[in-house]
């Protein structure tokens, strides 16, 4: 379900009254600052299963919440076609007509093109936004900092589609069930109990991405015991990983099983710790043009 809201509010004598009140914050501050003007105030809500975003257009660019499966709310600064770089700080502002000069910070952290989203205080943020405070990011590069005020004018519905969209996100993303092992007892071909709700969860993904093509499932086993025995073993419990994906909505056509025993060790078995990290099965998820497994893939 894809949620998509925008709200353009309308009303001179606010926006004359709002501006006269900023003036004077605007020209005490040194630093660059934008102020989006009520006419511009555009909150726009979109999303899916997998990530939902509130977005404020700017000049040239965007302010805009994150919500992804997994993950907490973020925030993220765009301006032209690449994410801001620098220190983000988040602050809540009263609003002008409130004649109050309160300025709360919030949290901070940094943002980049490699890792364009901030979570620090954002959750108190957009909750300010919703009960009419405005909201004030601070991005600092190179010793100069910029400042962008943001008005709560026409988030109402927005958010409320966002928070919608937020509640049916899944409960987790590509990325943390892409590749995942499930570990075992020794000499147990049943997952231990505390991988019931990574499985579900892993499940859920595979049902709602499209994009899954394929579902690859390898057992494997520590280096005790004869060969043939670790060979049973571990397709015993790739086996039964795969039966309850199966039963969990996994279709079976998307399964491919492997065995390998105690052919590919991630810990050494010299160690109780390090065999119990070797007695697993893996499950790593294929999308269209996913890069081949190298472990698996190539033979000693």
């Amino acid at each position: 379900m894809m949620y998509r809201s925008q709200f353009t509010p309308q009303n001179a004598l606010r926006k004359s009254l709002v501006i006269g009140s900023l003036l004077g914050l605007i020209s005490s501050n040194s630093a660059l600052a934008q102020l989006v003007d009520i006419d511009q105030t555009q909150w726009q809500a979109s999303g899916d299963k997998f990530s939902c975003q509130l977005r404020q257009p700017l000049n040239n660019g965007y302010v805009e919440f994150v919500a992804r499966a997994g993950y907490p709310l973020a925030i993220t600064l765009v301006e032209g076609d690449k994410s801001s770089s620098g220190s983000l700080a988040v602050s809540r502002l009263a609003a002008p007509w409130q004649n109050k000069d309160d300025i709360e910070p919030l949290g901070s952290g940094d943002i980049s093109p490699a890792q364009p989203y901030m979570n620090s205080g954002t959750e108190p943020l957009l909750a300010g936004l919703q009960s009419g405070n405005w909201a004030q990011l601070a991005l600092t590069l190179n010793q100069k900092t910029r400042h962008i005020t943001l008005s709560n004018a026409g988030i109402h519905q927005p958010a409320l589609d966002f928070q919608g969209c937020r509640n049916q996100l899944l409960p987790a993303s590509y990325d943390q069930v892409s590749l995942v092992r499930v570990q075992f007892s020794s000499g147990k071909n049943r997952p231990q109990p505390s991988y019931s709700d990574t499985l579900n969860n892993l499940a859920m993904y595979v049902r709602t991405d499209k994009e899954i093509t394929e579902v690859h499932i390898d057992g494997h086993t520590d280096s005790h015991g004869h060969h043939l025995d670790n060979l049973k073993i571990a397709k015993d419990r790739a086996d039964n990983v795969a039966e309850y994906l199966k039963y969990l909505g996994v279709p079976e056509d998307k399964i491919i099983l492997r065995y390998h025993a105690e052919r590919y060790p991630i810990a050494s078995n010299n160690t109780n710790y390090g065999r119990a990290q070797n007695r697993r099965v893996e499950i790593r998820l294929i999308k269209q043009n996913t890069p081949p497994d190298q472990d698996s893939f190539f033979s000693p």
